[in-house]
């Protein structure tokens, strides 16, 4: 495949339409993902303060007090300082010290202290002098320490109570939590008008498959009708996208997140990993899965607004819908893989999951978002330069002298690497929504 060609080719695309990626609607993300961010908060402020309890427990005990160390070891070099030829008062103050690792203090030995003449006893003075001075160098060093470890301790606590404030009004706490979240359109990209009139038309036709079987169930099985009548009765009141269910969890399997069609369940798995100071980020690694599940919703409500069946197939003639949301064109889809299936020798675990139709929006997505934040980093590259980094980023095909110029500030990807082999077809729709999102 000729990667320059495939490369001119996304270009052209990029300049003539705005990238097609499937988009979850924005008030619910930020919604679930400020509740989501706000229970882990409150969580992790849990974790903190139990710390903190039982620290102070174990110095009230008679445990170790790093603070209290300090203090008493400061409190022997003042000793020491007023009697500084006293291996007695000395080995007490080097015993202390130990606590704090040897330096070039606390270490004088036995025999300098004993059969002291005027000239070795002001060589000791003069060496524990400036073991004192070295002691008390490294002490403020250690304060300096606590002092940054308090403020840094009161920093995170104000950030952690401002994440969870955020999410306040969504009932955040400890988890596991589950909470209903209503379908909120607002700021969605599609035709909200148009859209719901879908959703309502769908959902009168499921009210009327109910009234249909109830003037059948009256004539054939009289007994029934109560238990139609709450039938019809529930689907009036009850639209089937009305809410979704959304499930903080630490155990989900695999994954970080899953969309669950069939109950409209949205499960997001609960990190243990500190949301501050944590180089992976946690917070940004939950809002891309609060998105990217999303997105899996989405494809599924719009294909109950047009079909009010399972998102995927149509089960009448059982083929993929021709128009399937979220999906890539009908013409460069791969049914023969899915991520749930045995791999093989040719397609491991890994690959099945980037070849399954149902996962082309959503990780590409991904890279999409990846991608732009290697531009962002770097916003002085050259139109050339650029053209190059796609070209590296989808293909890992690079001319040999552009390396000795210039190194593209972003790894391949995976995804686009799997595609290209496996799905050649799929792989260039993905190198041209790629360029238009980036364009």
């Amino acid at each position: 495949m000729n990667t320059a060609r495939i490369a001119m080719l996304a270009r052209r695309v990029a300049r003539r339409h705005t990238a097609g990626l499937i988009k979850p609607p924005p008030a619910m993300v930020e919604a679930i993902y400020k509740w989501a961010a706000a229970c882990l908060a409150l969580s992790e402020m849990e974790r903190r303060e139990q710390y903190r309890q039982e620290r102070e427990q174990n110095a009230a005990s008679g445990g170790y007090d790093r603070q209290a160390a300090l203090r008493e070891l400061e409190g022997l070099i003042a000793q020491v300082r007023k009697t500084p030829t006293k291996w007695k008062v000395y080995s007490e103050y080097a015993k202390a010290s130990m606590m704090f690792g040897y330096g070039p203090w606390g270490s004088l030995p036995f025999k300098s202290f004993t059969k002291l003449t005027p000239e070795s006893e002001a060589r000791l003075r003069g060496a524990v002098e400036k073991d004192l001075r070295a002691a008390e160098g490294r002490i403020e060093q250690e304060w300096e320490h606590e002092r940054e470890s308090l403020a840094r301790e009161v920093a995170d606590k104000v950030k952690l109570q401002h994440i969870a404030s955020e999410g306040s009004a969504y009932s955040p706490g400890t988890v596991p939590q589950t909470r209903e979240f209503p379908l909120d359109l607002t700021g969605w990209k599609y035709d909200v008008a148009k859209f719901q009139a879908l959703l309502e038309k769908q959902h009168g036709a499921e009210v009327q498959v109910f009234e249909d079987a109830l003037v059948k169930v009256r004539e054939d099985s009289p007994e029934q009708v109560p238990m139609f009548e709450h039938f019809l009765a529930d689907a009036k009141k009850s639209p089937k996208w009305r809410t979704i269910t959304v499930v903080l969890s630490d155990n989900i399997g695999k994954g970080s997140g899953s969309w669950q069609e069939a109950t409209k369940t949205l499960r997001i798995l609960a990190k243990t990993d500190p949301l501050l100071h944590n180089p992976g980020d946690p917070l940004d690694t939950l809002h891309q899965t609060v998105y990217h599940e999303l997105q899996h919703m989405t494809q599924s409500l719009m294909a109950y607004a047009l079909w009010r069946a399972e998102a995927g197939y149509d089960h009448a003639v059982r083929r993929l819908r021709p128009t399937q949301p979220g999906f890539p064109r009908p013409e460069a889809r791969t049914p023969q893989y899915r991520q749930h299936t045995p791999p093989t020798r040719e397609v491991g675990e890994d690959a099945l999951h980037a070849l399954d139709d149902v996962e082309f929006h959503t990780d590409l997505q991904g890279e999409v978002a990846l991608y732009k934040r290697a531009l962002a980093r770097h916003p002085d590259m050259t139109s050339e330069q650029k053209k190059v980094m796609l070209d590296h980023f989808t293909s890992h095909k690079v001319a040999p002298h552009v390396w000795g110029k210039w190194n593209p500030p972003v790894e391949p990807s995976k995804f686009f690497r799997i595609l290209k082999k496996h799905a050649p077809r799929k792989y260039i729709e993905a190198v041209q929504e790629l360029a238009a999102a980036v364009r």
